[in-house]
C-alpha cells in the first residue's frame, strides 16, 4: 500500500517546473511596474569659459566649453534654439559673431542619459538699465527716465524699479513713462527679456527738496493805476512765484509745458480755464473752500463735463465765490498792486526796479526760454518775475478802466477776453512794464502764459 505523502518523480519535475516559471513571471512584473529597474548614469552638464555676461569687444570674444563625462561629445547652437546631436559638433574655441548671443550645449555618450542644457548669455553691450538723473539731491519734483540699448528690441526688454530701496522683480511697477520724484527715495531698476535672461540691478539713490512756493501776504491799501481812478484794495495773499511745473503736476497730474528741462520753471501753455481748474483742485485738495463754481455742475472739477474748458462760448459759465477762502487767480488791481511793491512801493517802472535785466526774463536776456522762478532779484514784496518769465492770466474780462473811487474792482462778471499781465521771456521791455495790459480768449494755451495764485486773508 501506497503512503499518501509519496509523490512520483514525473510530479516533482512539474512542480519545479511550476515554481520556476512563477518566479520568472514576478520578475518580468516587476521589472514592466519599473519596481527594479536598472540605473542609467547622466553625462555632466556642459560648462563655459568665460561664463555669460556683457564683455568689450564681443567680437574678440572666445568662449570654450567642456563637460566633466569622459569621453562626451558636446553639441551646440548660437541661435537660442535646443541643441540636439544633429547641432554643430563642438571641437575647438567659439568665437562669438555678434553683439548680443545665446549659447546652449548638450553633451551626450553612449548608453548614458544626455546631459542637461547649458545656456549662456554673451553681450557687448549693457542690458542693465540706464537711469537718466544721477543720484544726488534736488528740488521736489525732479524727471528722470530708464532706458538700454535698442539692440535688444527683439528679446521684448521690460524693464521693472522700485523705489522704496527693494529688489526689483517682474512683480514691481513697470516702466512706461519718465518717472516723476516726488520725495527722497532709493530707485532700483532691473531689465528682463523674453529668453529668460535679466540684468544686474542699477541704482539711483535722491534726496528731494519740497519746493515751497509760499504766498505773500499784501497789505490793503490805496494806489491809482491812473489819474482818474483811485483803488481800494483789501489786503490778500499771492504766490510769490509763477506757478512752477511741479506744482501744477501735483494737482493735475500732467506736464503742459513747452519748456521741460527743469520742473522749477513755471507752467505755460495753460489756458486761463487751466489755471481755474488748478486753483479748485489746490483748494480741495488742502482743505479750503473753491472759490470757483462752474455753472450747474458745482465746484469739484471732477464733476465738470468733458471739453468744459475746450470752447470759446463756454466763456461765462464759471462764477466766483469772493468770499471762500481756496485760491483763485487775482483780479487786474491785486496783480498790478502787487507788482508795484504794494504799500511798499517805490513806483518802479518793472516789478522791483527801473533796471529790467535785474527783475525779469525778456527779450533781451532769456535766450529765447523761460527760466526757473526766482533767479532774478524780487520787489519790494519779495515778489519774484512779475515783469517777465511767463506772463500771468488774471480773473478780469476786457474792459476800460473804471474812474473814480472804487474798492476791489473785480471787473464785468462776463465778456470773451481775459486780462494777461506782466511781460514774458520774449517780449520787447516796453510791453513788459507794470502797467502793460494784454487780453486773450480764455480758452488759449501758448508757451508765453502761466499764472499765479491769491487767496483771501484770514
Amino acid at each position: 500500500m501506497k503512503s499518501p505523502f509519496t509523490f512520483s518523480l514525473p510530479f516533482i519535475y512539474k512542480l519545479r517546473y511550476l515554481i520556476l516559471i512563477f518566479f520568472i513571471t514576478i520578475l518580468f512584473s516587476l521589472l514592466a511596474c519599473d519596481i527594479v529597474k536598472p540605473k542609467i548614469d547622466q553625462v555632466a552638464t556642459p560648462e563655459f569659459d568665460p561664463p555669460g555676461g556683457c564683455y568689450n569687444h564681443l567680437w574678440d570674444r572666445i568662449i570654450t566649453i567642456k563637460c566633466n563625462t569622459d569621453g562626451a561629445k558636446i553639441h551646440y547652437t548660437l541661435d537660442g534654439s535646443i541643441p540636439t546631436e544633429s547641432s554643430p559638433l563642438y571641437n575647438e574655441p567659439i568665437f562669438l559673431p555678434s553683439i548680443f548671443i545665446t549659447v546652449k550645449a548638450i553633451a551626450f555618450k553612449d548608453y548614458m542619459k544626455p546631459s542637461k542644457i547649458a545656456e549662456a548669455c554673451y553681450s557687448s553691450l549693457s542690458i542693465n538699465p540706464s537711469i537718466s538723473l544721477p543720484s544726488g539731491t534736488y528740488y521736489w519734483g525732479q524727471e528722470t527716465t530708464i532706458s538700454i540699448s535698442s539692440a535688444y528690441e527683439s528679446y521684448d526688454p521690460q524693464i521693472f524699479y522700485t523705489m522704496d530701496g527693494s529688489e526689483p522683480t517682474q512683480n514691481s511697477t513697470l516702466y512706461t513713462k519718465p518717472i516723476i520724484l516726488t520725495q527722497s527715495c532709493v530707485l532700483k531698476a532691473k531689465t528682463f527679456l523674453n529668453n529668460g535672461i535679466s540684468s544686474k540691478t542699477s541704482i539711483a539713490t535722491y534726496t528731494i527738496i519740497d519746493f515751497l512756493n509760499e504766498l505773500i501776504p499784501v497789505q490793503g491799501g490805496i494806489f491809482h493805476p491812473t489819474d482818474s481812478l483811485n483803488v481800494q484794495l483789501s489786503s490778500y495773499k499771492i504766490s510769490k512765484y509763477e506757478i512752477t511745473q511741479i506744482e501744477y503736476i501735483k494737482m493735475m497730474g500732467y506736464n503742459p509745458s513747452y519748456f521741460k528741462n527743469d520742473l522749477t520753471l513755471p507752467v505755460e501753455n495753460v489756458s486761463r480755464l487751466d489755471a481755474i481748474e488748478y486753483c479748485n483742485r489746490r483748494s480741495i485738495r488742502e482743505g479750503l473752500e473753491p472759490c470757483y463754481t462752474l455753472n450747474g455742475y458745482g465746484n469739484n472739477p471732477d464733476n465738470w463735463f468733458e471739453g468744459w474748458n475746450q470752447y470759446f462760448e463756454n466763456h461765462d459759465l464759471i462764477s466766483c465765490n469772493w468770499q471762500a477762502n481756496g485760491y483763485r487767480l487775482p483780479t487786474e488791481m491785486e496783480w498790478m498792486y502787487a507788482a508795484l511793491g504794494g504799500a511798499l512801493s517805490h513806483n518802479y517802472i518793472y516789478s522791483g526796479s527801473n533796471d529790467i535785466n535785474s527783475v525779469a526774463w525778456y527779450s533781451g536776456n532769456s535766450g529765447g526760454r523761460t527760466h526757473s522762478v526766482g533767479e532774478k532779484n524780487a520787489n519790494e514784496l519779495g515778489l519774484y518775475d512779475m515783469s517777465g518769465n511767463v506772463a500771468e492770466w488774471c480773473w478780469d474780462v476786457l474792459s476800460d478802466y473804471p474812474v473814480g473811487d472804487v474798492i476791489n474792482p473785480i471787473g464785468p462778471e462776463n465778456g470773451s477776453w481775459h486780462s494777461v499781465r506782466g511781460g514774458c521771456y520774449s517780449d520787447n521791455s516796453d510791453l513788459c512794464t507794470v502797467f502793460r495790459r494784454y487780453f486773450y480768449s480764455q480758452i488759449i494755451r501758448n508757451k508765453k502764459y502761466g499764472f499765479r495764485v491769491v487767496q483771501k486773508s484770514i
